[in-house]
């Protein structure tokens, strides 16, 4: 659907990457809607938004719609992509609220645009309890493709909604933490944030 980004962009750079992806969420979403091509003008009509929350994990992004939350970066800049900066609203306060160890369930609209095994994997992952976790291997059983752990890793790894789709409650086998497109740190923080607040 997107090949034109194949062309425009060096996919080895990997700010090219995040905005191809932000472009590419907002772009599917609108053929979803209108069920048509999408062209360049349909895009002007959906409007987004920011939110950043700076924390002891960094500077967090939160990119949002009326349709609701497209994506969050941790330290990344955008480069020249101009948003409308909001400073109060649902997706700020209930991450707040999850930091400050009040909250141990999101209840918000999510855009989650990716290949049928991807969204079946972020919606699966979903589940997992607060303070919980689940191996590789675990999820792959669960969504029913138990060979399928690397693709598991994959997909977990391009989640545009780490932290709210919480792909850091998932671990290797042999507990190790595995990867995560935030990064080990960050992993290992979000994990004893939950546990020291069970």
């Amino acid at each position: 659907m997107f090949s034109f980004a194949k062309k425009n962009f060096n996919f080895s750079d990997r700010k090219c990457i995040k905005v191809v992806k932000l472009f590419g969420l907002a772009i599917g979403r609108i053929v979803e809607l209108f069920d048509k091509k999408p062209t360049l003008s349909w895009f002007h009509y959906m409007k987004f938004y920011q939110s950043t929350l700076k924390n002891d994990l960094g500077i967090i992004t939160l990119t949002f719609s009326d349709e609701g939350l497209h994506t969050i970066f941790l330290n990344e800049n955008k480069g020249n992509i101009v948003f409308e900066l909001s400073k109060e609203n649902q997706y700020l306060k209930q991450l707040k609220e999850y930091f400050a160890g009040n909250r141990k369930q999101f209840d918000l609209p999510l855009v989650l645009i990716g290949t049928p095994f991807q969204t079946k994997v972020w919606e699966y992952i979903q589940h997992i309890p607060y303070g919980e976790t689940q191996t590789y291997n675990e999820v792959a059983q669960g969504i029913g493709h138990p060979n399928a752990q690397r693709a598991v890793g994959n997909a977990l790894h391009v989640n545009p909604i780490p932290l709210i789709v919480p792909c850091h409650r998932v671990i290797r086998s042999d507990g190790g933490l595995g990867g995560f497109g935030l990064g080990i740190d960050v992993k290992q923080k979000l994990l004893d944030l939950e546990r020291q607040h069970l």
